[in-house]
């Protein structure tokens, strides 16, 4: 038994379509990781923003949105201590950097 070509080419167009939705709902389900805008507010509340840490607050963003959450802390905390930020400014940074 054979399927035929307008058959055929409806299961087709509804298998895409369907595969598409599924995409377009994993897509939006997709939460905004983190956000260097927080990050940066917060450099600024405390008068320790930077360009150097404005950008780090921007790499731990796109690192967060690429890798894990472990890795881009540790980029973020290392970088703020080495521009010479305080400890509990720059966990309180990084975390604000990393928030969803």
């Amino acid at each position: 038994m054979t399927m035929s070509r307008s058959r055929y080419t409806k299961a087709v167009l509804v298998t895409a379509t369907m595969l598409a939705s599924m995409g377009l709902a994993f897509i939006a389900a997709t939460p905004a990781h983190a956000t260097a805008g927080q990050c940066i507010g917060y450099l600024e509340q405390q008068g320790e923003d930077t360009t150097v840490r404005n950008e780090v607050c921007q790499t731990t963003e796109v690192l967060a949105d690429n890798v894990s959450d472990a890795y881009a802390r540790e980029y973020c905390h290392a970088a703020m201590l080495a521009t010479g930020l305080d400890p509990d400014t720059t966990d309180e940074a990084c975390e604000r950097a990393l928030e969803d």
